[in-house]
């Protein structure tokens, strides 16, 4: 993928993500509504207001990992943070992002697509930790089972990758893409019990 597919695609991913917002948020407005309006909180409402959180903060995450970012623009760890909160705040897996207040766009962005590329290695659960000091980047995905794929995986390190991937996997390819855009060398390891990335 060149520089600017790999831009176009961003352009894409961004122009969808905005555009699912509005609707997103006006169903949020509608369930407060229907609360003041004396609605009674049932289980129906708790799960499309569950819903609806959680689907805003996937929008928002992967707005970062496939939108646009700029050799210049930086972005707030909340920024990332609280969508990660809402995602995994109840379920298998515990992700932690640890880095520096504010960070590249483009760091952060290749940080949440190893996150999605370590997530799917992990379908069963476990703990994702982002770390970063500043300058260099880790993502270390620990678990009693992986399911890891070597033709999947090898996107990130061959010199000449398949990049003929299915939809669900794409993260992959545009991880190495978005490194190659920033200038920086990808590296993973993978043990019985970890997975890491390094950029």
């Amino acid at each position: 993928m060149t520089a600017s597919a790999i831009d176009l695609a961003a352009r894409v991913g961004s122009r969808i993500c905005h555009d699912l917002v509005n609707p997103l948020g006006a169903v949020g407005n509608g369930l407060e509504l229907l609360s003041t309006a004396g609605l009674e909180a049932g289980p129906e409402l708790a799960l499309v207001s569950d819903s609806v959180t959680r689907a805003n903060a996937r929008i928002k995450l992967l707005r970062i990992a496939f939108g646009q970012a700029h050799a210049e623009q930086r972005i707030a760890r909340a920024e990332a943070q609280n969508p990660l909160s809402e995602l995994f705040r109840s379920g298998r897996t515990q992700v932690l992002l640890d880095c520096p207040a504010f960070v590249a766009r483009r760091e952060m962005r290749m940080a949440l697509l190893g996150l999605l590329c370590l997530e799917t290695a992990i379908p069963f659960g476990g703990s994702i930790v982002l770390w970063s000091d500043g300058t260099d980047w880790r993502a270390t995905a620990r678990s009693d089972e992986f399911r890891i794929r070597p033709e999947t995986w090898n996107v990130l390190s061959d010199k000449v990758p398949d990049m003929s991937l299915p939809p669900a996997q794409i993260h992959f390819a545009m991880l190495r893409c978005a490194a190659e855009d920033a200038g920086r060398s990808l590296r993973h390891v993978a043990t019985d019990r970890e997975v890491e990335l390094a950029f």
